[in-house]
């Protein structure tokens, strides 16, 4: 259950509910656009055809591969039942810095290792679970959405910079910006007499293995199918001109405030 929150908490949770699909005005308008949408797919789908089949390439030879040891290696770290061990040499230093639960020491960690969406699949377990309130949920995902080093090293740093010196200096900034923007919302967020213990359960490591990959399989299919999915729609806005007509929009503004577009 979740637990009592203060007033001022509770007035930050609305923020989460600005694209909650409440009016009626907004149904028909998103509506509209999904209608739009499917009528541009229907009047030629080759292009985007070969727009969703890039998307699932994208995915299984780079996005797969990455991240499927880091989802099932964290499923399991998380149902063994280690993490109160790691969260009391490092908790003190979370809260100090974010008044955030101790168990955000271990999610900010692993997404530090593993990195996005890694931090935000953890806080979503251990909300779950039960671990951390909603209220604390928020929190943690202040300061855990992080890319990993493989990606800001190796495909920044090496692959477009050419430098792997530059990808470490980047990582170095990106961690200290994901403490500042923590520390940032210390603050807010904030509730009370949370458990932030694990449930001591037997363990059956044949049953965690099979849970796990059953588990990091089902959320990659998702991750995948968002990102062929937005493939297809940015091959959808490209094709009628969308991005053109946005161009044209912004330009004066740009031009005001002297800025390359």
């Amino acid at each position: 259950m979740l637990n009592n929150y203060n007033t001022k908490a509770l007035k930050s949770k609305n923020v989460t509910n600005f694209f909650h699909l409440s009016s009626g005005k907004t149904r028909i308008f998103v509506g509209f656009f999904t209608i739009l949408l499917l009528i541009g797919l229907a009047i030629d789908p080759k292009p985007y055809i070969a727009s969703t089949l890039q998307g699932l390439i994208v995915f299984a030879s780079v996005v797969l591969p990455a991240l499927l040891p880091f989802f099932v290696l964290t499923r399991m770290l998380t149902s063994l039942q280690v993490i109160n061990s790691f969260c009391n040499i490092l908790s003190p230093i979370t809260k100090f810095l974010f008044k955030a639960p101790a168990i955000s020491s271990y999610i900010f960690f692993i997404s530090i290792i593993s990195g996005y969406p890694v931090g935000a699949k953890l806080t979503a377990e251990c909300y779950e679970q039960g671990l951390i309130s909603s209220l604390e949920a928020q929190k943690i995902s202040t300061f855990t959405s992080n890319s990993g080093p493989m990606f800001i090293i190796g495909t920044v740093g090496v692959g477009l910079l050419f430098s792997k010196e530059a990808g470490f200096v980047i990582l170095l900034s990106h961690i200290l910006g994901g403490i500042l923007n923590g520390v940032f919302y210390r603050r807010h967020f904030i509730s009370q007499n949370s458990q932030n213990k694990v449930q001591k359960k037997p363990i059956d490591l044949d049953k965690i293995f099979d849970e796990s990959v059953h588990y990091s399989v089902l959320l990659l299919l998702k991750v995948g199918a968002y990102i062929a999915l937005f493939f297809t729609l940015n091959e959808l806005l490209v094709n009628y001109s969308v991005f053109e007509f946005l161009t044209k929009l912004f330009i004066p503004i740009f031009n005001f405030l002297k800025l390359d577009l």
